[in-house]
This record gives C-alpha cells, structure tokens and sequence, in this order.
C-alpha cells in the first residue's frame, strides 16, 4: 500500500493540474483545440475530489 501522505500530496498536485489547466483555458478564450482535455478534466474533477477525499480521510 502506498505511503498516504504520497496519496495526498498526489491529488493535491493533480487538483492544481487540472484546475490551472481549466483556467488557463478559460483566460485564452476557450481555443477549440484545447476542447478535449478540458472537457476531460472537467469529467475527472469528481472523480479526483473522491480520490482526494478518500486520501485524507485515511
């Protein structure tokens, strides 16, 4: 099993990731060929909250 404080600061890295990302994104004025990885990251958002959450409650 791997060391929770990695687990943690996993989805903390992958939270600024994703959320810089969709900023990012959103500033440039939304360019189409981003489309996809933004329309991923915003389907994976739950997803990781549930893995965060799960990381910190351990």
């Amino acid at each position: 099993m791997a060391d929770p404080r990695v687990r943690r600061l996993a989805s903390v890295a992958c939270a600024l990731s994703m959320l810089s990302f969709l900023l990012l994104y959103w500033l440039a004025g939304a360019p189409p060929a981003l489309r996809t990885i933004a329309l991923a990251d915003l389907l994976f958002l739950p997803v990781l909250a549930f893995a965060g959450w799960r990381a910190f409650s351990a």
